[in-house]
């Protein structure tokens, strides 16, 4: 049952459906685009508000093996999860999972703090940006990829941007030095410093207001590139700029779509440039979670913290 069904919930559905699981999807309000996918896709929807019990006892959701609140807002997911589980709550019968996408690591935080369960079903969370940063530090920069490197620069920080940092330093052998840019076009200055101070590592990190065209670079194979903004097209010009300016091995763009064939054939690998698409790796993350793509267990109502590498 995927309740929120936009990009992410469109997401969960389609990897989904790709391995045999029947999906039922809840949404607010009708729209030409989503009838279009739910048709496209054999989606059977449920419009309404899925805060509400009567929704979700329409929608069959007692019986759904996982439900699964993905709308891009927080507070909504996190009110329908506890809503659900009051309602679902039992000591009979499978375990299930009620799993609530919050972005916003506080509350997330504070969530798994507050809410307690009981019983055969449990609630817990999840963050796409997250698992898609797990997912490309344990595929691209790995502690074996990345041996030698001395200095990475991330362009960009947003919230992609801000992931991606606190799942490298957790990464990183506390034997690793190396050195972190933070390079945005606006001033996260204060954005850098906050999370550079939770993770004790303002040594290690240092931000500086600039577009990427404007930074001056030097060839050093011991750098490595992470452009990750949530411009595409800014992205690629931006990988454009650093493969003309310096030779480097190690450049990984953050892309929603591959870019047009023409261009990956001319800067891609060969050329260090690697094109990484976040919903193929979400995709691969949300495989991993425990009662959606096959029956959960007791064991798996433990509560831990997802999207890390080393925790």
């Amino acid at each position: 049952m995927i309740c929120g069904v936009g990009r992410t919930g469109k997401l969960f559905a389609s990897a989904l459906k790709e391995k045999g699981v029947k999906v039922v999807g809840i949404d607010l309000e009708t729209s030409d685009d989503l009838v279009e996918w739910s048709g496209k896709n054999r989606v059977p929807m449920i419009y309404g508000n899925f805060n509400l019990r009567s929704v979700l006892e329409k929608s069959n959701a007692n019986k759904a093996r996982s439900l699964i609140f993905a709308s891009g807002d927080d507070l909504e997911n996190l009110e329908g999860a506890v809503s659900a589980y009051e309602w679902l709550q039992t000591d009979e019968g499978p375990v299930r999972l009620i799993w609530a996408q919050i972005t916003n690591e506080r509350l997330a935080d504070v969530a798994r703090a507050s809410v307690r369960t009981s019983g055969k079903v449990g609630i817990r969370f999840f963050d796409t940006y997250r698992i898609a940063v797990v997912k490309m530090i344990n595929k691209y920069f790995n502690k074996d990829i990345r041996k030698g490197i001395k200095e990475v620069n991330i362009f960009g920080f947003g919230k992609f941007g801000h992931d991606l940092l606190d799942v490298l330093v957790n990464d990183l052998n506390k034997h690793e030095k190396i050195n972190i840019r933070v390079i945005d076009i606006k001033d996260r200055t204060k954005a850098v410093q906050s999370l550079s101070r939770r993770l004790h590592i303002e040594e290690m990190v240092s931000f500086e207001m600039a577009a990427v065209q404007d930074i001056q670079f030097v060839d050093d194979m011991n750098t490595a590139f992470f452009i990750c903004t949530d411009d595409d097209m800014g992205n690629l010009t931006a990988a454009m700029s650093l493969v003309k300016k310096v030779n480097i091995k190690h450049i990984y763009v953050r892309m929603h779509h591959w870019p047009i064939s023409a261009i990956a054939e001319n800067l891609g690998e060969e050329q260090g440039v690697f094109f990484i698409n976040i919903n193929d790796l979400v995709v691969q993350g949300i495989m991993d979670l425990p009662g959606i793509f096959k029956n959960a267990d007791i064991s798996d109502l433990k509560r831990r913290k997802l999207g890390s590498t080393g925790r």
